[in-house]
């Protein structure tokens, strides 16, 4: 699959549903299970929410890249050194670590990769 999803959403935990539905819907055509599906839902809030607990832009860039045995997504505002710095950022991070397969920084953003398991 090479299809991309590109999303531009407000920096605000009301509109993560979008994402979260988004996300869903690019796994509907796989024949997934359901702890996966939540793992990957789960992977894309927590993502979300470093963004927001970051606050630094009012708008956050979220990339859906389905693959053809998983699923990549990138969320913006995020950066490394600003996770390393405080505790409670370090905690989500452990959560990201523990349920994807890669977990990367690239200057402003986390990369977040989650195979589908099939």
């Amino acid at each position: 699959m090479d299809n991309k999803v590109y999303m531009t959403l407000p920096a605000k935990p009301r509109f993560l549903s979008l994402a979260r539905l988004a996300a869903s819907g690019i796994c509907v055509g796989v024949d997934i299970d359901m702890d996966t599906l939540s793992d990957i839902r789960l992977l894309l809030t927590e993502s979300c929410n470093l963004s927001f607990e970051i606050g630094e832009k009012e708008t956050i860039d979220i990339i859906l890249m389905p693959e053809d045995d998983g699923i990549r997504f990138s969320v913006s505002g995020i950066s490394k050194e600003r996770v390393d710095s405080d505790e409670s950022l370090q905690i989500t991070e452990m959560i990201l670590e523990s349920l994807a397969d890669e977990l990367t920084f690239d200057e402003d953003k986390i990369i977040v990769y989650k195979n589908f398991g099939v």
